[in-house]
């Protein structure tokens, strides 16, 4: 098994976290680039107290952008920088495109504590570029060794010139992602199948398992989540969390601080001798706080793996449906970084499995075909078996906007609403919303992939990949929700750890 190695996973995270977030598409163009940092030693936990430039030529770029868009794995920057600033606010001292200083009216946009955009007040081509931190301005998180940085010139939300470029200090690099499944179980202390929970009430213990692992993946990180994406992004709580970038403790089933009573690898049970390090972290994204217990092992493996969880480690989030989520990520191996797990759907109230199923249906259709213009574009609702007169509603999210709303007739709902303006790129989620004659909520979601000049991409039926996965992001500045989907989320989630040894 390989050893955990920072260097690589960096590179490879930075790049596949942002896909995973909708940061940035997905589709990498062929660049000629180099950058370089002129600082590439760290010491975890501190303010970098030399002046940090950041500098970035691509001498094939032909494309015209309006920013350039630079991600930090390890440096986050002052916490003055909210959103939009001015290079000041943001600690920069200084900003050169192209050989000149950059033109009155750049602005600098923060997307995350470690990923901010150069914004140009007129498209351009960007040729070179160098960001210039004075000293004291950026901190260091918990990973100690040299800082990933990724440069990708963007046009409307697509990168033009350079995507997904990766330096590693004054070094290139960078490896595919593979994503892998698995099969799993959630079982209680009596190796019954768990399914429903009851809304926001404590969760008796329970182990999660997973196995058979596609693609050949490895694993040295492990996550345990409960959450939802839709119709909006929830998480099952913990209590005495501590934060993405707090340095994980030791594990024992006897020290079971984190929540975690029992760890298994090919069928054996770990012990406090095994170097395995455990945590209950959080984090904030956006305007949901996710919630995870993180394990990292000594090294690299693929064995089966199950966790169990105490009792009441877990508090169960509002109705409706989620999944039991065991994110799992590896180092690079092989040239290549393994993202995946095993999520299993669980329901938080709603009807018994002894009640009677409702015979309520709901549906929504895009009146649009690939690479049509979204904005302005009708979505077809067709509802039935509701309340006679139950409300409903259709939000569009990311950032949730209700596009319609109003109340059934005679149990039905025949409608359309209309996609607004003003949509990002990358995917959205459109969902229906109402009461079935049964009183169970019924909800319809739909997902479609936003271009950057607001044309249609894709639709799917099912949450997809890049969204699920973003949920099980490691870390506030990913979280990528995911979605982990985590969506984590994320997924979010693994751009700020640091190394671990065995």
């Amino acid at each position: 098994m390989k050893r955990f190695t920072l260097k690589a996973l960096g590179a490879t995270l930075l790049t596949a976290g942002m896909v995973l977030a909708g940061i940035t598409a997905p589709a990498h163009a062929t660049v000629a680039a180099t950058a370089s940092m002129s600082v590439t030693s760290f010491t975890a936990n501190t303010t970098v107290a030399a002046p940090v430039t950041l500098s970035f030529t691509d001498t094939a770029a032909t494309s015209t952008s309006t920013y350039a868009q630079l991600s930090l794995v390890t440096l986050a920057l002052p916490s003055g920088c909210q959103t939009t600033n001015t290079p000041s606010v943001c600690g920069i001292s200084s900003i050169d495109v192209n050989g000149a200083s950059a033109p009155a009216g750049t602005s600098i946009e923060k997307v995350n504590p470690g990923i901010f955009k150069v914004i140009l007040p007129s498209a351009t081509i960007i040729s070179s570029m160098s960001v210039t931190f004075s000293a004291n301005q950026l901190t260091v998180g918990s990973s100690v060794g040299n800082a990933n940085v990724t440069w990708q010139v963007v046009s409307g939300g697509t990168n033009v010139a350079q995507s997904g470029y990766s330096v590693i200090g004054n070094g290139g690099g960078g490896s595919s992602m593979v994503s892998f499944t698995g099969t799993g179980s959630l079982v209680d202390a009596s190796s019954n199948t768990l399914s429903n929970f009851a809304a926001s009430s404590p969760v008796p213990a329970f182990t999660i398992s997973g196995s058979s692992f596609t693609n050949n993946a490895t694993y040295s990180k492990v996550g345990v989540i409960i959450y939802r994406s839709s119709p909006s992004s929830e998480y099952f709580t913990l209590t005495n969390t501590v934060s993405t970038t707090a340095t994980p403790g030791a594990w024992s089933p006897n020290n079971a601080s984190c929540g975690v009573t029992a760890i298994s690898l090919g069928g054996t049970s770990q012990t406090g001798s095994s170097g395995i390090l455990c945590q209950k972290e959080s984090w904030a994204f956006m305007n949901t706080t996710g919630y995870a217990i993180r394990i990292f092992l000594p090294s690299e493996t693929s064995a089966a793996i199950s966790v169990s969880v105490g009792d009441n480690v877990f508090t169960s989030a509002t109705d409706g449906t989620y999944a039991a989520r065991l994110s799992m990520s590896s180092a690079t191996v092989n040239g290549s970084f393994f993202s995946g797990g095993v999520s299993l759907p669980v329901t938080v109230g709603g009807s018994s499995p002894s009640q009677p199923s409702s015979n309520a249906s709901a549906s929504l259709s895009l009146g649009i075909s690939t690479g049509g213009v979204v904005a302005g574009s009708p979505v077809s609702i067709s509802a039935s078996g509701l309340q006679s007169s139950a409300p409903y509603t259709v939000v569009v999210q990311s950032t949730p906007q209700t596009i319609g709303s109003g109340n059934a007739v005679s149990g039905a709902v025949n409608t359309s609403v209309t996609l607004p303006s003003g949509l990002e790129a990358g995917w959205h989620t459109l969902t229906f919303t109402s009461t079935a004659a049964d009183g169970s909520t019924i909800t319809s979601v739909t997902y479609f992939k936003v271009s950057s000049n607001g044309t249609l991409l894709s639709t799917s039926s099912s949450i997809p990949a890049e969204l699920a996965n973003t949920g099980m992001s490691d870390i506030t500045w990913q979280l990528g929700e995911i979605t982990l989907a985590l969506i984590g989320f994320g997924i979010l989630l693994f751009i700020r750890q640091r190394k671990r040894n065995a």
